[in-house]
């Protein structure tokens, strides 16, 4: 079996804000500055370089709608959504269960 892709995949979503990034523009496309303020108000240099990274792996994009530069999902960010919340909520649950010592869900 395979597991490159996978990490690949996990390598790519453990970079800092990444999740934020993309659970903020699951709800509605933002600009720059109100993309960081939603998830963080952190150092512009390292949202632009997380933005980046996303946009260069098909993630997000920038259209300009003569409005203004508002990043969106790609139809592969979308795709992505669901499968990271069931992961987010797969991995509380287990981090619950191991936090509590409760043992009844291992193999």
């Amino acid at each position: 079996m395979d597991f490159n892709p996978i990490y690949d995949t996990l390598k790519l979503l453990g970079y800092r804000w990444t999740l934020e990034i993309l659970a903020s523009l699951a709800q509605s496309p933002k600009r720059f500055n109100e993309l960081q303020r939603d998830v963080g108000n952190y150092n512009a240099k390292t949202h632009g370089d997380a933005v980046a990274r996303l946009v260069e792996h098909g993630l997000v994009r920038h259209p300009n709608d003569g409005d203004g530069v508002h990043y969106a999902l790609t139809p592969m960010g979308e795709f992505v959504i669901p499968a990271l919340d069931a992961f987010v909520k797969g991995m509380s649950q287990w981090d619950d269960n191991r936090s509590s010592g409760d043992r009844s869900h291992q193999p």
